[in-house]
């Protein structure tokens, strides 16, 4: 971290393997994974930043994605917590590896459209791109038809060459409830995503399958379908991180 509140994603590249920190990693596990076994490089390959010096609590490397084949990094920059619309930039790995003698600058920077009657905010707390290069953001603290912080999450393809194209409306639940944070974790596959909303029922929380109209995703989505969560005590909750 260059200065307080800044935030810089480390990348370390080993034969074409990709590990990457976000700069709110603890120090311990930072330790712990690159001294494993000596498999990976105690200096990073690459320091990803924004553009343009950030506020304090603008919280860049918030979230941070690898694509399966090493070559895309998507770094979630939420803003302020609770207020901030966020952004989302997309890294694309400049050539066979990340090693570089100069920072590389984000390919997009994706930004959240008020749509479906959702007013983005804090838009890259939670970030996943697939094989398909299906890249999902979720934006928990959002409005959602007057509802605060039920929260909604986005959909994009990157299509290479600096194009990312979007998979139009905001995901949302079904129905959205204030408080639900819809988005406040979100994983993709195929095409196929999900989304945790872990305020959701008085914080019993809850989950949502969304499926693409088009296999592998692209066209849009169906209706997010719930997930059957079994909360066994006061302190559970489901839909605090999903994959």
């Amino acid at each position: 971290v260059s200065e307080p509140g800044t935030g810089i994603v480390r990348v370390y590249d080993r034969n074409q393997s990709t590990g990457v920190f976000g700069a709110s990693a603890p120090a311990d596990s930072k330790t712990g994974l690159m001294s494993s076994a000596g498999e990976w490089p105690e200096t990073a390959s690459a320091e990803l930043r924004p553009v343009g010096k950030l506020a304090p609590a603008d919280r860049f490397g918030q979230s941070v994605s690898v694509s399966p084949n090493g070559a895309t990094i998507v770094v979630g920059d939420p803003g302020v917590e609770g207020s901030g619309a966020g952004r989302v930039h997309v890294y694309r790995r400049p050539g066979a590896t990340w090693g570089s003698t100069t920072l590389p600058a984000p390919t997009v920077t994706l930004n959240p459209a008020a749509l479906g009657g959702v007013t983005p905010i804090n838009f890259g707390e939670s970030v996943d791109i697939d094989e398909d290069n299906n890249i999902v953001v979720g934006a928990p603290e959002s409005t959602v038809n007057g509802a605060t912080k039920a929260g909604a999450a986005y959909a994009y393809r990157d299509q290479g060459g600096g194009s990312v194209s979007a998979n139009g409306n905001p995901i949302r639940a079904p129905t959205p409830q204030t408080n639900a944070q819809y988005g406040e974790d979100v994983a993709v596959d195929e095409g196929v995503v999900v989304s945790g909303a872990p305020g959701q029922n008085s914080n019993q929380g809850g989950a949502y399958v969304t499926p693409p109209v088009n296999a592998g995703g692209g066209g849009g989505f169906q209706t997010p379908e719930p997930v059957g969560c079994v909360v066994e005590g006061p302190a559970m909750v489901c839909g605090s991180s999903v994959a």
